[in-house]
């Protein structure tokens, strides 16, 4: 499980050589245990973490063909990671 503070460099290796060979969608599990205040941070902290070890995610920059491309491209990655919350029902 992935910390508050930073990605763990076990975590840093593993996307890195996965990136690679297949697309990187990063998500918190059981968002809904934080408040929205940590949700927002730990987000910011991972999007930092992945930029600061060069792990590309997806969409990646080759997908942006154009000026639509781009914008719609942009604003999927200022929600990255996704926050994911599980029901029983």
């Amino acid at each position: 499980m992935l910390s508050l503070s930073s990605l763990r460099p076990l975590d840093v290796e593993f996307m890195s050589r996965l990136s690679k060979v297949v697309n990187i969608v990063p998500v918190i599990a059981k968002a809904d245990t934080l408040t929205l205040e940590e949700r927002d941070f730990f987000k910011q902290t991972i999007r930092e973490g992945l930029r600061a070890n060069g792990i590309d995610v997806y969409p990646q920059k080759e997908f942006d063909e154009d000026a639509d491309d781009r914008m719609i491209n942009d604003k999927i990655r200022e929600m990255i990671p996704f926050a994911v919350v599980g029901r029983n029902q």
